[in-house]
């Protein structure tokens, strides 16, 4: 059997911590906050994963090609091993 724990808090704890009780909320953890009397829920409209809500980024600066591009030993060094590890195959291939 699974228990979930119910977090209550009134408005100022809420406002003191809301982004780590949304956070929580959107997790799946319910959240109930007390305003005015008032019992208040605080739930997801459909459930999110995090990587759903990711935003695309780039994670180089530079155009990838420049960077192996500017060394010619290591386009040599890699070159070699290609070559080794396409003869490898085709051996096995065979």
């Amino acid at each position: 059997m699974m228990y979930t724990v119910h977090m209550e808090m009134n408005a100022t704890q809420f406002r003191k911590s809301l982004f780590q009780t949304l956070e929580r909320a959107l997790e799946g953890e319910p959240v109930s906050v007390t305003y005015k009397g008032a019992r208040l829920s605080v739930v997801p409209a459909k459930k999110t994963s995090k990587l759903a809500r990711a935003t695309k980024g780039d994670a180089l600066m530079v155009d990838p090609d420049s960077i192996v591009g500017s060394d010619p030993e290591l386009i040599r060094y890699l070159e070699t091993k290609w070559a080794a590890d396409g003869k490898k195959l085709a051996k096995l291939v065979r």
